[in-house]
């Protein structure tokens, strides 16, 4: 119905898509880097204030009278092309839902070509603002093939987040098919969520690999996971592995807010997570763990935890993990590991705790 792409080159989606024939593994090698409009001479921007009044005057235009002209769609197109809308997302959001005499099933097409057609970053996130806001089940492949490529992933989850009857299971599928910025944006819509029973294991198992993207969602994982009823299950190695970054990230000091602090079942996490560790093989990944969480919970910063009144017995717990015949075994076999990085992480342990052997080495 709105004819043509505009603008030279591959669009988008059409991007992703080729990516991930190619590829065959439902990961786009290096999320989709390059984009179609790359130039690193005229990177997009966010828009001024009279730019995004601009820019809801021309989408205006395009849906007043149906179908619209090569003219109106080339009006809109303009701005679109040296803009980054992920930033201002919701305030187009917000301008669009004020107007309810803006045609439901003309902004739906107008969203779907520019999804399915934009070969600039602007044309391709209003086209996902609006999938957002009138979009359907029909548009979760869109969607979510967009979701794959680096540049509209913020918009493509609250998208998901929002047209899709079925919201977690999509954002489920993204944030599994993606790494980095994608998988947060994806699982940060699940805060306070009640989800199915796969999605809660593979956010506990998964969710948190290890790097300092962690820290954004950890409470999240934890929470939606029901992290604390995946300890208190027959936990295998996988989900000891999974609560090991889980709590890292919510016991760091560095991030800009500790999770752990008021987080309700922290004080049943951190127990029965001890606890695991304490029953089972004592490993070096799970003994650095526990040391991490220790730090912490003798800072000033654990003082201030809402569980605070459980702090002294919390951290008993912790030092006779840390002081077990298990982890002191674990610890002297390790100072002697052929592997550098492995004596390093021994020596590490055997530094933070005096008694353990080679403490003094």
């Amino acid at each position: 119905m709105l004819g043509d792409p505009i603008g030279d080159g591959p669009s988008y989606y059409e991007h992703a898509r080729r990516l991930l024939r190619r590829s065959g593994s439902g990961h786009p090698p290096k999320d989709g880097f390059p984009p179609p409009d790359w130039d690193a001479a005229r990177r997009p921007r966010s828009p001024s204030g009279p730019e995004l009044d601009g820019l809801l005057g021309a989408l205006e235009d395009v849906v007043a009278d149906w179908p619209p002209g090569r003219e109106e769609l080339l009006r809109l197109d303009g701005p679109l092309r040296d803009l980054h809308l992920m930033h201002e997302r919701g305030e187009v959001r917000a301008r669009v839902l004020a107007r309810e005499d803006l045609p439901r099933e003309r902004l739906h097409t107008l969203g779907r070509w520019l999804a399915r057609t934009g070969a600039r970053i602007g044309a391709v996130e209003l086209g996902l603002i609006l999938l957002g806001i009138v979009g359907n089940d029909d548009d979760g492949e869109t969607i979510l093939t967009l979701g794959l490529l680096e540049g509209p992933c913020c918009c493509a989850a609250d998208a998901l987040a929002d047209s899709q009857s079925r919201p977690y299971e999509a954002l489920y599928a993204m944030a599994r098919k993606r790494r980095g910025w994608a998988r947060i944006d994806a699982v940060k819509h699940m805060r306070g969520a009640t989800v199915d029973g796969h999605i809660k294991d593979w956010l506990v198992r998964e969710a948190c690999e290890g790097n300092f993207l962690d820290v954004y969602i950890a409470d999240i994982v934890a929470g939606a996971g029901d992290l604390a009823g995946a300890l208190a299950a027959d936990a295998d190695d996988d989900v000891l592995n999974g609560a090991k970054w889980i709590l890292i990230a919510m016991c760091d000091r560095e991030a800009p807010t500790t999770s752990i602090l008021d987080f309700p079942a922290a004080e049943t996490v951190l127990t029965a997570y001890a606890r695991r560790v304490l029953a089972g093989p004592s490993t070096l990944g799970r003994l650095q763990s526990l040391m991490f969480v220790d730090d912490f919970l003798h800072s000033g910063l654990a003082e201030r935890a809402r569980w605070g009144r459980h702090l002294p017995a919390v951290r008993g717990l912790y030092r006779r993990a840390l002081s077990s015949p298990f982890a002191h075994q674990a610890i002297e076999a390790a100072l002697t590991a052929a592997d550098p990085a492995t004596a390093d992480r021994a020596r590490l342990l055997a530094a933070y705790l005096p008694e353990a052997p080679g403490a003094c080495s």
